[in-house]
């Protein structure tokens, strides 16, 4: 774009062969985010040669069937292995690990979710669960940051296979007040 501050590019008529089926595509930075069985690779564009160009990538230990970017962090679902929370080191130019959930659980789909300026990784799983984590350094629990921390667990009755952001609005407390009272019952 001319004066926008940004720059698209478009790619036509390009294919380039993986060893195995590509799961999830995401852009971050610029960069395209590919999971291929249990790799997650970062490739960027070269206008030049006209292809992609691998700047990094990572192993999970089994297959990822969700993925979701959010600035330079990569939350991936390893179908097995439950979360992955990966982020892209600008400096080093890598794919790191940053965390996991502690848990090994079949996870269906993730999404990042956002209350202010918390963030939270959500999980839905094969137990029919809706989980939501924290990446939290600072709590002794997560072992330095090397783990996620299990903040809600929902039992949802029914697989969920894909999950959607939705911006919820801001009420104040009395209509949260006054909302519950005409819910309860009895």
């Amino acid at each position: 774009k001319e004066g926008g501050g940004g720059f698209a590019v478009a790619i036509r008529d390009y294919s380039q062969y993986e060893k195995g089926p590509v799961c999830c595509v995401g852009v971050m930075e610029g960069k395209l985010v590919v999971s291929v069985a249990n790799k997650v690779l970062l490739y960027q564009w070269d206008v030049e040669k006209r292809s992609l160009i691998g700047r990094g990538f990572y192993d999970t230990q089994v297959y990822v069937v969700s993925m979701k970017v959010y600035r330079n962090f990569i939350l991936c679902a390893d179908y097995r292995r439950g979360l992955h929370l990966l982020a892209w080191d600008r400096d080093m130019r890598l794919i790191v690990h940053v965390a996991r959930d502690p848990g090994v659980c079949h996870v269906l789909s993730t999404h990042f979710a956002f209350n202010g300026s918390k963030l939270g990784l959500i999980a839905t799983s094969m137990a029919k669960r809706l989980q939501i984590f924290r990446f939290m350094p600072e709590d002794e629990d997560s072992r330095v940051g090397q783990k996620l921390l299990l903040t809600s667990d929902t039992y949802l009755g029914k697989k969920a296979s894909s999950l959607a952001l939705l911006r919820a609005r801001n009420l104040p407390l009395s209509e949260l007040d006054a909302l519950a009272e005409s819910k309860r019952i009895g």
